[in-house]
């Protein structure tokens, strides 16, 4: 990989990372490290993005990033990959067992600030009380989002979440499937 797209994928990965909200980003060896409040607990958690690209993402660098991270006491990982297999994204789909939270995002999405793009609006995510409100007035059967939108990918929203989008003559609401 050349030395401009490492440049330009720590550039949009320490944006992502304060745009997520994530707090005292630094970079150590060959992974970027940030820390955030956990939804679920509100306990401080740390994410590791891992800046080395894999060229085939395969079940047996999945179960290394796995052993990494637990050898790290991390349970929030993401991962850069140029081609992933069918079987392995699967079983990054199913990390909740393992009480890992593993992202993957193929390098070439992450050379740029999507958000950043004049076309994309503005997305926020309800908070927890506000969604249920909003569930309860609207019911879930408003347009939904799906989870592999790059834009969903790259706040982190989760299936559930209820999605605030701001465009320049309406506001609209989503939720992610």
């Amino acid at each position: 990989m050349e030395n401009y797209e490492t440049e330009k994928i720590e550039k949009t990965v320490l944006e992502m990372f304060s745009q997520r909200g994530y707090k005292n980003t630094r970079k150590e060896n060959n992974c970027i490290l940030a820390e955030y409040k956990s939804e679920e607990n509100g306990k401080d958690q740390t994410v590791c993005l891992f800046l080395t690209i894999i060229e085939q993402f395969k079940i047996d660098n999945f179960k290394n990033y796995i052993a990494l991270l637990n050898k790290k006491e991390i349970k929030h990982g993401i991962v850069l990959y140029k081609k992933i297999t069918a079987f392995t994204k699967t079983a990054v789909h199913n990390t909740s067992s393992l009480k890992i939270l593993l992202e993957t995002f193929q390098y070439t999405k992450l050379l740029y600030n999507i958000t950043k793009h004049y076309l994309v609006p503005k997305h926020i995510r309800l908070s927890r009380q506000d969604a249920i409100n909003f569930k309860k007035k609207h019911g879930t059967k408003i347009p939904k989002m799906i989870s592999e939108d790059p834009v969903v990918k790259f706040y982190a929203f989760k299936k559930g979440d209820v999605i605030e989008i701001h465009r320049s003559d309406e506001v609209t609401y989503r939720i992610i499937k």
